[in-house]
């Protein structure tokens, strides 16, 4: 399946084991910090109104930069010059969901990645023709995919634990060319609209 032909496309091994290690060290240095700067033990402390059992953050610096490697390879799939607007990543606990959703004009082309998993968890997608896909993603393999025109989401997670990371971008030169960067100034600054309201604020530096 082509993005052209569905509006989808899954590509394999986008990122290394190596490079992999290396995200789910860094994400995990992330969470128990947030947790231990909080003085909480609830892993749903930093959940989001999207999937509220998961630790939930925006714009981690090492996705950010994730997100600008990938950008001529996002660029290509897709058909067009892209600038990158922002990141999120989770990290799912058994029982969390996605609801069925499409995305805000920022998240015009959008990846999600799987990092880290116990268990394969299906995303499901449904692609231009409405037909409802099911798409299974090892640590490593991305879905690229047009985030604000496809509905997809994710049924109860079954596992104890994935780590999944999503990159978004936007046509520089279609119609929402304005959301560059999320409307920030620059890539790996906090946000300034969307994602604030969703979930708590979490000093990373």
């Amino acid at each position: 399946m082509t993005f052209k032909e569905n509006g989808f496309e899954v590509v394999r091994n986008i990122i290394s084991n190596q490079l992999l290690e290396h995200l789910r060290l860094e994400f995990n240095m992330i969470k128990d910090i947030s947790y231990f700067r909080n003085n909480s033990n609830n892993p749903y402390y930093f959940g989001d109104s999207q999937s509220p059992k998961s630790f939930s953050v925006y714009g981690p610096r090492f996705f950010e930069c994730l997100s600008i490697q990938l950008k001529d390879k996002m660029s290509e799939i897709v058909g067009f010059d892209l600038h990158p607007t922002y990141t999120y990543a989770r990290i799912y606990y058994k029982g969390a969901i996605l609801k069925p959703h499409t995305d805000r004009p920022s998240c015009e082309y959008s990846t999600t990645i799987c990092i880290s998993s116990t268990d394969i968890w299906n995303f499901y997608i449904k692609d231009k023709n409405g037909k409802e896909n099911i798409v299974k993603l090892n640590p490593g393999d991305m879905c690229v995919y047009s985030g604000c025109e496809l509905e997809h989401w994710r049924k109860p997670f079954e596992g104890t634990e994935q780590m999944q990371c999503f990159l978004h971008y936007v046509n520089q030169n279609g119609k929402y060319k304005s959301h560059k960067y999320d409307k920030r100034r620059m890539m790996g600054i906090p946000e300034i609209i969307g994602e604030s309201s969703k979930s708590k604020k979490i000093n990373y530096n």
